[in-house]
């Protein structure tokens, strides 16, 4: 038979607490990162809409008397560059409120008054 001189290496009991402290940690962590990654889209979003709705106040005075048209706002190269803003949520669509006030809306995150969800 052989037999081992120099004991190298982990006890089974030494990697089973290595395994219980990761799992420990990963409950802790992984809602901490969903509910930041949830308030960064929300904020994203946010963002967004309020770029829009500077456009549209720009455009506004740029054009008085014409209506509004989202499309035609948001398709202008030379106010967004790099495409038409959309929600980070891939369901959101932006979309002007009902109420006659040219304001942009989301359909997942509400409007620019929607406050911050809670952590």
């Amino acid at each position: 038979m052989f037999k081992l001189k120099n004991k190298k290496g982990f006890t089974l009991v030494e990697l089973l607490i290595v395994v219980v402290i990761l799992g420990i940690l990963a409950t802790v962590a992984i809602p901490k990162f969903l509910t930041t990654q949830r308030q960064a889209e929300f904020r994203s979003c946010q963002s967004n809409l309020a770029a829009i709705n500077a456009a549209i106040e720009e455009w506004s005075f740029m054009n008085p008397g014409q209506a509004v048209v989202l499309a035609t706002i948001t398709g202008d190269n030379t106010r967004f560059p790099d495409g038409a803003p959309t929600c980070p949520d891939t369901t959101g669509v932006y979309s002007l409120l009902a109420d006659g006030t040219d304001r942009v809306d989301c359909s997942v995150h509400g409007s620019i008054a929607t406050p911050i969800p809670p952590a």
